[in-house]
């Protein structure tokens, strides 16, 4: 996912990755209000440690939903 494809989305609720997804670079979620991250496959192996800079704290927590296996539950 390109840096910033989420960026501003103020009513953004929920992503689902699509199954070719294999790295999220800085600031995809900048400026969002996103608070479910759906992650289906385990192609996903680099997640930018400015990911999910800037994301409107004003809206709660953000769930991960992704297989045992995945990357993003391995590094969390």
């Amino acid at each position: 996912m390109p840096s910033y494809a989420f960026a501003e989305t103020k009513n953004l609720d929920t992503v689902k990755l699509p199954i070719a997804c294999e790295e999220l670079k800085d600031n995809v979620f900048n400026g969002s209000s996103i608070k479910w991250l759906e992650e289906s496959s385990e192609r996903l192996t680099l997640i930018d440690q400015d990911t999910f800079t800037g994301i409107l704290k004003d809206k709660g927590d953000v769930t991960l939903c992704a297989p045992k296996t995945s990357y993003p539950l391995q590094i969390w």
